[in-house]
Formats: structure tokens, C-alpha cells, sequence
């Protein structure tokens, strides 16, 4: 087999490396993008980056009072009013944000 032959252990060891490099740049503190709304993850889940703005005619399942801050998926919040998603991984999200998988926390 040469040395250019793609194999399954190749394959998961560079994956395993991309997402050590990932997570490092996370841990050590270089700033994340903040999510966009026309971030196609975002628009899949009607994301709005404020929860006033939610088109409840759209989003039936939004209550107010109901936003990021809140939701069980959102962690680490930070002094300006951004967090993290398990959604939205590598990007920043609005404390005062919402989506259709919010979550009760």
C-alpha cells in the first residue's frame, strides 16, 4: 500500500487532529465568530438574534421570556452577552437569542 492511499485509520486520525486544532483554538481564548443570521444552520432553525424578533406566526412554539440565556444548550456566557450553542459549534451566540430548538434548562 503506498504512502498516498487514503486508509480508514488515516482518514480518522486526520479528523481526530482537526478537531484537537478546533477545540485548542476554543480552549486558548482566540475569539469566536459571532453567529450569523443568514448562517444556513441559523435560517434552518428560523434563528432570530433577538427574541423580540421572533415571527410567531412562523414560530408557533415560541413563548416570550424565552431565549438563549435560558436554554439548556447554551453555556459559558460571557461579560458582553455571548455563549456558546451545542448547536451552532465555533460561532458566539446572543444571550437574547432564539431558535426553534430551544430547550428548557
Amino acid at each position: 500500500m503506498s504512502k498516498n492511499t487514503l486508509t480508514r485509520r488515516r482518514f480518522i486520525a486526520g479528523m481526530a487532529g482537526a478537531v484537537t486544532c478546533s477545540l485548542g483554538r476554543q480552549v486558548y481564548g482566540e475569539e469566536l465568530p459571532t453567529l450569523s443570521s443568514d448562517d444556513p444552520m441559523a435560517i434552518a432553525l428560523a434563528y432570530a438574534a433577538d427574541a423580540k424578533d421572533v415571527d410567531t406566526g412562523k414560530n408557533p412554539t415560541y413563548k416570550p421570556g424565552n431565549d438563549c440565556s435560558n436554554c439548556l444548550q447554551f453555556k459559558d456566557v460571557d461579560s458582553e452577552g455571548f455563549g456558546k450553542c451545542a448547536l451552532f459549534p465555533g460561532k458566539k451566540v446572543r444571550s437574547k437569542a432564539w431558535c426553534k430548538a430551544w430547550v428548557s434548562g
